[in-house]
């Protein structure tokens, strides 16, 4: 089975550290979205989608990308993210847009990550103190790796 993960991580690089984990468990090709071309997307049985989350949302090159897809009824996907607050109801948008291609949804997975910093178009705004310091850590790290073991196995 032929995977990869495609990612967009901004800020402080945590949605790439989870996708890295993720990777090496399910073997797959790391691909930073501004790299992922459809036209090879499309070869892969699986693939991953991750994002960091800006107010409330998966960012929209991600989104985005995803909805140029051509039907992928047959192949699976899944998503993950890292954000101030790790929680799932940020994938909806880009849920909704797997669901969308047709992919079989294989699950989501989240985990809060390390807030220190934002970068708005040429801007780079730190912040005096840091949302979830070091986070993501190694726990979360493992917990991706199990996260990806159980997709592997389903």
């Amino acid at each position: 089975m032929k995977r990869a993960i495609v990612y967009e991580s901004l800020s402080n690089g945590n949605t790439e550290k989870v996708a890295r984990a993720m990777a090496t468990v399910l073997d797959a090709k790391l691909i930073p979205v501004k790299e992922a071309r459809l036209e090879e997307l499309i070869y892969y049985d699986m693939l991953g989608f991750g994002s960091g989350i800006f107010a409330g949302s998966p960012y929209r090159s991600i989104t985005g990308l995803v909805g140029k897809l051509p039907d992928m009824k047959g192949h699976k996907a899944f998503v993950f993210s890292t954000g101030g607050e790790g929680n799932p109801k940020h994938h909806r948008a880009l849920k909704e847009k797997v669901l969308s291609r047709g992919f079989d949804f294989a699950g989501e997975f989240c985990c809060k990550g390390e807030v220190s910093k934002m970068k708005i178009l040429f801007w780079t705004i730190n912040f005096k103190e840091a949302t979830n310091p070091g986070q993501p850590n190694e726990e979360d790290l493992e917990n991706a790796r199990i996260f990806a073991k159980n997709l592997l196995n389903k």
